[in-house]
């Protein structure tokens, strides 16, 4: 599925797909691409659904446009397939589930999909890494994070902002406002992290709790693979090498 990670890292234009079936073109939303299959989103009827079925097992075109902030042109792509199914999505009125497959990938978004793929597995192996290095939220380290100080706590049917002190790729520590309750230890916890770069729901559960004299808590949680919190981590660690790099120029002048 295409995640808000995926799309900022491709740097897939969404609205900007169109598939072409016959003489018709249906605006598109990417769903989940392969270098075999592409699935497609479209806002559609009932009764046009039933009308594109006739064209299952045909060609058709689907256009696609990529740009990276770094990239001064968009990538504009033309991808022939065949139209494998179309129909309702589950559970979604009028939104359509178009499964395409490529006849010949192109080189670009072969390119493109693969550039993906590693760099995920590359997250992957660095969320090992950052395990259990707890970065402290201080000005400076926020700083270099890029975090807007704000979190959010949603757990036992509550929401409440809380006060980051701590954050690594698999636990997070913050703190609760004073007239907040208990969380046992294992309760389900979502923490929604605002950073310049992503605003994402991180997952897990309480793993400790400690009562604080101004009435509050301070929260221990885990946090499942994020693909967004690593990446925030590997750029923090890369800035925080040069910073450090820069201090001992400027001491040695």
């Amino acid at each position: 599925m295409f995640t808000t990670h995926a799309v900022k890292h491709i740097g897939i234009k969404q609205n900007q797909t169109v598939l072409k079936l016959d003489t018709y073109n249906i605006i598109c939303v990417p769903y989940r691409i392969s270098v075999t299959n592409i699935v497609l989103l479209a806002f559609l009827s009932s009764d046009e659904l039933v009308f594109f079925q006739k064209y299952i097992n045909s060609l058709c075109g689907l256009s696609l446009v990529f740009q990276k902030p770094d990239q001064l042109e968009s990538l504009k792509l033309f991808v022939r397939c065949t139209l494998l199914q179309i129909g309702q999505m589950k559970g979604r009125d009028n939104v359509g589930l178009i499964n395409l497959e490529i006849k010949n990938c192109p080189n670009d978004l072969f390119a493109i999909i693969v550039d993906y793929l590693s760099y995920m597995e590359r997250l992957k192996l660095e969320y090992d890494d950052y395990k259990d290095k707890p970065v402290a939220l201080t000005p400076e380290n926020a700083k270099l994070l890029q975090f807007n100080d704000y979190a959010v706590l949603n757990a036992s049917g509550s929401t409440q902002r809380v006060r980051l002190f701590t954050l690594c790729s698999n636990n997070a520590e913050f703190l609760t406002v004073p007239v907040s309750s208990d969380l046992p230890v294992g309760t389900p916890a979502q923490l929604k992290l605002y950073f310049q770069q992503y605003q994402f729901a991180a997952t897990g559960k309480v793993l400790a709790t400690e009562k604080m004299p101004t009435g509050g808590y301070r929260v221990k949680t885990s946090i499942e693979m994020s693909l967004e919190l690593v990446e925030i981590l590997e750029r923090y660690y890369a800035r925080s090498r040069a910073a450090a790099r820069g201090n001992e120029k400027s001491g040695e002048r």
